[in-house]
């Protein structure tokens, strides 16, 4: 049986835009499936599904890698996160204390500009 050109109504064949030739690229032609015999048919159907089996082996891998990835990525900001409020928290004490000092000589320098003021020129 030889293969035959698509019609052009073949939802498949106006999904390629219409081009025979990337039709027949893309699905070969069926001469070269009819003419196999049925032992050979089925030894590449089964290298086929051990290949997909095998490539799903690496994707689900990969995909277990990038959700371990991910999750360390958030692991790595909470800890950073969670160390940057607590050393806010333990040094805050100390903070007060020298903004209290620097406010106490911010008052200390606004008096002497008042007794500066009040001086003859």
């Amino acid at each position: 049986m030889p293969a035959t050109a698509p019609d052009e109504n073949y939802p498949v064949f106006r999904a390629f835009g219409g081009h025979r030739f990337l039709f027949l690229i893309f699905y070969g032609s069926s001469d070269i499936i009819d003419s196999m015999p049925d032992e050979e048919l089925k030894q590449l159907l089964q290298k086929n599904l051990e290949t997909s089996q095998e490539s799903l082996e690496i994707l689900k891998k990969m995909n277990r890698a990038r959700m371990i990835g991910n999750t360390l990525v958030f692991l790595k900001w909470a800890i950073i996160i969670g160390l940057s409020y607590g050393a806010y928290y333990f040094i805050e004490p100390y903070l007060k204390v020298i903004t209290g000092g620097l406010d106490t000589i911010n008052s200390g320098m606004e008096q002497v500009k008042d007794i500066q003021n009040l001086l003859p020129r």
